[in-house]
């Protein structure tokens, strides 16, 4: 967010210097084209208790335009904690943190200020990060498991127990999210955490870090101790701010991004550090084609007639019959030919007409679902009009989704129904735990069975919707994978 505000502060210098120089007038704060930009620097400050050269520092105020005259007000938040001049000197008091705001007119700044005791160094443990646990929510002060909709037992509880933070009540983590916490302020790198921050491409959790992103060396140890060795500073390429991303070394799905925070003051947190498990597919090539006819053919696959499969899939055009597939005479596959690529939303189709139990079925890898939020975006929607299916509607009439768990997958999916009423196809998103590997499927069966897909499904808990919202990850710069 500071960074954002230098950057808007650096380009509205550049006009406001042009805008006074035409106009030759020298307009005076709070007048209408007077401040129009304030920035202190640093923005964090550290000072140090019985150390003299480290028990003050003056603050550097700038203003845009350059050339309007005005004087910063200075004011501290916490004058037992550190005090500040007319100048700008700020003075350590006692130890702990608070907040300098520098005010011109109706523009204000602030620096964060923690003061330490002279030789006094945090306590860091080996390991403060939050459990990489991610597939749960909050109903009101309760933690509950995503797969069944009941009380987290021993898992995330056990081990924040273990770890030493206690739950408390909500906790700002960034503007938007606010949850139950497990706190210990105590902690010399992460003080407070939370879980089950739920996004449309991944759940996450969540904690507080006391260092900043410019300066994190101890963050950037844990996180390599711990399975992340290969964080990387990149810029935000929305906000323009320093952010660390990076993915775990042995699960790729697991990834983390930090970034700059204004909460959490009362715990000295300076970063917001998000771990995730990302359910954005691996296989996402483009977007989606809403146009493209080439949903394999439930029709073909209920004659059980392998040679009219065949040839519905050549007369397609889209893919071939996979190599060790040719002379099957039984559940065969195909893979989207090479140059198809851009103009079909299928890389691979397999047609299984006699399964070892149940009734047959079609499951397929879709290449233009990039995340859940694509399940059903209007585009899809288009693109499972064009190909006969239309959304399966809830008992409230609205679109019918939900999550389906299984063995080494838990995923968020939609239901659609072909207009003849016969098939209903499930797209949902699943990671794959033994291959590391986030996929999007759209699977096809008979409707109105008792193995009906849909009817498979976990329907949402009390609290727990299927989120519309973005994760941060989405939009920074991934050239972690």
């Amino acid at each position: 967010m500071k960074r954002t505000t230098l950057i808007l502060a650096t380009l509205a210098l550049l006009l406001g210097f042009a805008s006074c120089k035409e106009s030759g007038k020298d307009p005076k704060p709070g007048d209408k084209g007077g401040i129009t930009a304030l920035i202190v620097e640093p923005s964090t400050l550290t000072l140090e208790l019985g150390t003299p050269e480290k028990e003050t520092a003056k603050l550097n105020v700038k203003w845009t335009p350059a050339n309007v005259k005005a004087t910063p007000e200075f004011a501290s938040k916490d004058t037992k904690i550190a005090t500040v001049s007319a100048d700008g000197m700020v003075k350590a008091v006692a130890k702990g943190s608070t907040t300098i705001v520098v005010t011109i007119g109706e523009k204000t700044a602030e620096c964060d200020v923690v003061v330490n005791k002279k030789g006094e160094k945090p306590i860091i443990k080996e390991n403060e990060l939050p459990a990489l646990l991610f597939d749960v929510f909050w109903s009101g002060d309760k933690l509950m498991s995503a797969f069944n909709g009941q009380t987290v037992g021993d898992d995330i509880l056990a081990y924040e127990k273990e770890m030493g933070r206690t739950q408390q009540g909500k906790v700002a983590f960034n503007s938007q999210m606010t949850l139950p916490a497990f706190v210990n302020k105590s902690f010399g790198l992460i003080p407070a955490v939370s879980y089950g921050a739920n996004f449309v491409d991944r759940w996450c959790c969540l904690a507080l870090v006391k260092e900043t992103i410019e300066n994190c060396p101890e963050t950037m140890k844990m996180l390599k101790k711990n399975g992340f060795s290969d964080v990387k500073k990149v810029t935000d390429k929305e906000t323009g701010a320093t952010v660390l991303v990076g993915s775990h070394d042995k699960k790729s799905y697991i990834r983390l991004t930090a970034m700059p925070t204004d909460q959490g003051k009362e715990f000295g947190a300076h970063m917001l550090l998000m771990i995730g498990k990302s359910y954005e597919s691996d296989f996402y090539s483009h977007d989606m084609v809403s146009t493209a006819v080439d949903i394999p053919s439930f029709e073909k696959l209920m004659t059980n007639d392998i040679a009219q499969i065949k040839e519905f899939e050549t007369t397609l055009g889209f893919r071939k019959i996979n190599d060790k597939d040719v002379s099957k005479t039984e559940n065969i596959g195909f893979t989207v030919i090479d140059e198809k690529t851009a103009s079909t939303n299928i890389m691979m189709a397999n047609y299984i007409n006699k399964p070892s139990s149940g009734v047959p079925f079609i499951t397929s890898i879709p290449l233009s679902i990039k995340h859940a939020g694509k399940l059903a975006s209007k585009e899809t929607v288009a693109w499972m009009d064009a190909n006969g299916y239309v959304p399966k509607k809830d008992k409230d009439g609205k679109h019918e989704n939900g999550w389906l768990g299984g063995k080494g997958y838990f995923a968020p999916g939609y239901a659609y129904v072909s207009k003849d009423g016969k098939a209903e196809a499930l797209l949902y998103i699943r990671y794959i735990d033994m291959a590391g590997l986030i996929v999007a499927t759209l699977q096809i069966s008979p409707a109105e069975q008792k193995t009906s897909l849909s009817k498979s499904m976990i329907q949402p808990r009390a609290g727990l919707k299927l989120s519309k919202e973005v994760s941060p990850f989405s939009r920074l710069n991934s050239n972690v994978r």
